[in-house]
C-alpha cells in the first residue's frame, strides 16, 4: 500500500463513521438542523479531500504523466520541491477548511446554548472553554488550542505568532506540537494531520451525544438573529 493508498483508507474509515451517525441521526432530526451540519459540512470537505489526493496519484504520481503533459522523462529539483509544496498545502488546506467549518457550527451552537454571551463574535478559544466545562468535555481543551493555533497560522504564511510573543507546547497522544513564536509550523506530519482529523472526529460525536445538545427537537443550522 502507498503512503497515499494509506491516507485515502484512514480518511474513508471517518467518512464511513460519518456516514452512519449521520443516517442514524437523520431519522431523529429534520432538515436544516445543525447536529446533522455537524456531520454532513465537514464530511464533505473529507470526500474532497480524497478526491484530491486520488487525483494526485493518478497524475502528479505518475512518470507517464508527466511525459504526457510537460514532455518530461525526469522531474527537476524544482519540481520535486514544488510537489513536497503542494503536500504541505494540501494537508493544511483541507485541515483548515475542516477546522473553520466546525469552529462555525461550535459558533452557531454556542449562540443558540447561550443566547446572552454574545459568543457570535467572541473569541474562539473563550467560546469553546465556557462549551466544553459547560458540557463536561473539558478533556479536548488541548486539542481545541492546537487546532486554533493551527488556523490561526494562516493569517501569517504558516507562521506562529503569539500576542505575547510566547512560545507553546501541547502533548497529545504522545505527539508534541511546538509553537514557537514567529516559527514556521513543523508538526504537520501525515501521522499528525490524520490523528487531528480523528480526534477531531471523536470530538463532534461526543458534542453530539451531550444531553444539552442532543435533547431539543430542533436546533436550527442557521445563526440565531
Amino acid at each position: 500500500m502507498t503512503p497515499e493508498e494509506e491516507v485515502i483508507q484512514k480518511v474513508e474509515s471517518i467518512l464511513i463513521d460519518m456516514k452512519s451517525l449521520n443516517d442514524k441521526l437523520a431519522n431523529t432530526y429534520q432538515n436544516g438542523d445543525l447536529r446533522l451540519a455537524f456531520i454532513g459540512l465537514p464530511g464533505n470537505i473529507l470526500h474532497s479531500f480524497i478526491l484530491h489526493v486520488r487525483s494526485t496519484v493518478d497524475t502528479l504520481c505518475r512518470q507517464d504523466w508527466w511525459k504526457s503533459a510537460f514532455g518530461k522523462t525526469k522531474l527537476t529539483d524544482n519540481d520535486h520541491r514544488s510537489l513536497r509544496q503542494l503536500e504541505v498545502f494540501s494537508k493544511h488546506a483541507f485541515l483548515l477548511f475542516f477546522l473553520s467549518r466546525l469552529e462555525w457550527d461550535l459558533r452557531v451552537l454556542a449562540s443558540y446554548l447561550y443566547p446572552k454571551k454574545k459568543f457570535k463574535t467572541a473569541p474562539f478559544k473563550n467560546l469553546y472553554d465556557y462549551l466544553l466545562e459547560d458540557l463536561g468535555l473539558e478533556h479536548h481543551k488541548i486539542l481545541l488550542d492546537i487546532c486554533r493555533f493551527i488556523r490561526n497560522s494562516i493569517h501569517s504564511n504558516g507562521i506562529h505568532i503569539d500576542r505575547e510573543e510566547s512560545d507553546h507546547a501541547y502533548e497529545l497522544n504522545g505527539e508534541v506540537f511546538e509553537f514557537n513564536h514567529m516559527q514556521p509550523l513543523n508538526n504537520l506530519s501525515k501521522e499528525n494531520f490524520l490523528m487531528l482529523l480523528r480526534e477531531l472526529w471523536e470530538f463532534i460525536k461526543e458534542v453530539l451525544e451531550t444531553t444539552k445538545v442532543s435533547k431539543p427537537s430542533f436546533i436550527s443550522d442557521k445563526m440565531p438573529l
